[in-house]
């Protein structure tokens, strides 16, 4: 059972760090914003993915218990 535990978390943190990484990308890529500012809103947006993808692995953890 603890191997399915690790493999679930596996693949949802791929998934989400894949998500993350396309949201990011796309909307950097549809910005017509200074490149200081992208840079600020990139940072911004990558922690929010970071502390998502932290909360979408801490769930998972909790329904395999």
């Amino acid at each position: 059972m603890k191997q399915i535990g690790n493999v679930a978390k596996g693949v949802g943190l791929g998934i989400a760090a894949g998500a993350a990484v396309a949201a990011v990308s796309s909307k950097m890529m549809e910005s017509k914003k200074s490149a200081k500012t992208r840079a600020k809103e990139m940072r911004k947006s990558t922690a929010k993915a970071v502390h998502t993808v932290g909360q979408l692995i801490d769930g998972v953890e909790s329904m395999l218990k």
